[in-house]
Formats: C-alpha cells, structure tokens, sequence
C-alpha cells in the first residue's frame, strides 16, 4: 500500500498518540498546501478520512467540529480536529513498520 508522505506523517503522529495519549499531533508539521487554519485542518481532516477507508485509522466519536460551509476540494467542513477521537489501528501500526 503506499500512502503519501502527509498520511504516513499523520499516521505516524496518531502511533506517537497511542504511546502517550497526552501526546497531541500538530497540523503545522505536515506541509499541508493550505496556509490558513481552517482551511488546514480541513486538509488534515482529508487525509485523515482517506485513512479511515483504508482501515488505517478508527473514530470513537465524531473526529471533528463542523461548521455549515463545505471546502470545495477537500470536501468537509472541519474547524476543529479532535484527536482524541482518532485511534490508529493494527492495521495502521503494522504498516508503520
């Protein structure tokens, strides 16, 4: 399977959190294109559903605070991440290896 270079960064990241859940990744880290906040958490928040329908990663809860207006190429509408709702899975852990 390969994965770009920002889902394997963010999949390393939620590996760091699943060690030590204090640990909080940050979207700062990633080379995202966006430059803004909001528009970089909903490129974030892109990879991050392109990992969860590969089985990479899992959501507890809702992953993200929503807002009413959907980003034309990044298709959601994230303001707010919330990391604590994302789980990486086996799945995920052994294709870090």
């Amino acid at each position: 399977m390969l994965l770009n270079s920002i889902c394997i960064s963010i999949l390393n990241d939620l590996y760091k959190k699943h060690i030590n859940p204090k640990w909080k990744p940050s979207i700062d880290n990633y080379g995202l294109i966006e430059t803004l906040q909001t528009p970089k958490v909903q490129e974030t928040m892109s990879y991050i559903y392109e990992l969860e329908k590969l089985g990479l990663v899992q959501f507890e809860r809702t992953p993200c605070q929503q807002c009413d207006t959907i980003h034309p190429l990044f298709k959601n509408s994230c303001i707010a991440i919330w990391w604590e709702e994302i789980r990486i899975t086996y799945k995920g852990i052994e294709l870090l290896k």
